[in-house]
């Protein structure tokens, strides 16, 4: 029995259409692999995207108690809107204490730096002659007084008298001190300095106290969407407790999360286009800001990319998107 070729068996219009069939799937295959090549090569897509905004952390300054919490979490907030209340029950007292201290630091700068006075001295004593003169003749006189006054010629009183005047004469003729006075001191510069420094430190102390004072009143520090609020009114905190957050509705980007094998293609500057699911059909443009931190491990890693400034407007926290690096 002879061999025969296929072609044999079928008519020549047959055998055509079969050649052309046969060229026409080996194409469409080479095309296809051409075009998962090129989207394997040029592109890179990730469902795993989501917009993201600076987070501001408000902490307690202080120890203290929640008076009113004026917001919950989600809520839009401008830059200034007060989020909630806050009561330091030692603030008042610090205040008196360091307004106090402030007082003393600078009377004491003032006496120093004006060097140390001279002291009073007592060196001696001298006799005034005049004194003893008086003090005898007051002798005299007290002594006549008291022979009168025996023999009944003068009143009780007018003795007395003579008596007192005596007693005057005697005092003033004591020795009297004779006193002088030490040199005046220059300045010490050191007692100066340090007087400067209790004035620094006292008046830092004093205005940080009166800042704390200020933020009785925690104020949102961007505009935003609040969240992390982890207070309640009535609640005691101390110093360094967080109260909540605010995520900024201006600091944005996209955060797009790749397979890691595939983070080292990507480069800053590369353009990545994104489509967001709350607004399908509308493709936006951005770039590659931050790749993976060297060394990251994990099976996914972030990318940060840039928004588009023009339709700034459109994003907020928290949206999803479908992103496509461009090489």
């Amino acid at each position: 029995m002879s061999d025969t070729n296929s072609d044999d068996l079928l008519s020549p219009r047959a055998a055509f259409a079969l050649r052309v069939l046969t060229v026409v799937l080996l194409a469409i295959g080479l095309a296809l692999g051409v075009y998962f090549w090129y989207q394997n090569t040029s592109t890179l897509k990730s469902s795993d995207a989501r917009i993201q905004g600076a987070l501001y952390s408000q902490t307690a300054r202080a120890s203290g108690q929640i008076l009113e919490v004026l917001v919950k979490d989600g809520d839009v907030v401008e830059k200034g809107t007060p989020l909630l209340t806050l009561h330091f029950p030692e603030l008042d007292k610090q205040k008196e204490d360091a307004s106090a201290a402030l007082i003393a630091a600078r009377a004491l700068y003032a006496q120093v730096s004006q060097g140390r006075r001279g002291q009073p001295l007592q060196t001696g004593g001298s006799i005034d002659s005049g004194a003893v003169a008086r003090l005898e003749q007051a002798a005299q006189h007290y002594q006549k007084m008291q022979e009168l006054y025996a023999l009944g010629g003068i009143s009780a009183a007018a003795r007395d008298r003579a008596a007192s005047a005596y007693e005057q004469a005697r005092q003033a003729a004591s020795a009297t001190p004779i006193m002088t006075t030490t040199p005046n001191q220059p300045p010490d510069p050191n007692e100066v300095r340090m007087a400067q420094q209790q004035i620094q430190q006292a008046e830092q102390k004093l205005a940080a106290l009166q800042t704390l004072e200020q933020q009785k009143i925690v104020t949102a520090p961007t505009s935003g969407t609040v969240s992390l609020l982890s207070v309640r009114a009535g609640d005691s905190v101390a110093a360094g407790q967080p109260l909540l957050a605010v995520i900024s509705n201006t600091e944005l980007w996209l955060t797009v999360r790749v397979d890691t094998s595939d983070a080292p293609r990507l480069q800053t500057g590369q353009n990545v286009n994104f489509v967001l699911r709350d607004l399908p059909g509308q493709t936006f443009t951005g770039e590659v800001l931050e790749t993976a931190a060297a060394g990251a491990t994990g099976q996914r890693q972030p990318i940060k990319v840039s928004l588009p400034t023009e339709t700034q407007t459109l994003f907020r926290p928290g949206m999803l998107a479908d992103a496509e690096f461009i090489f």
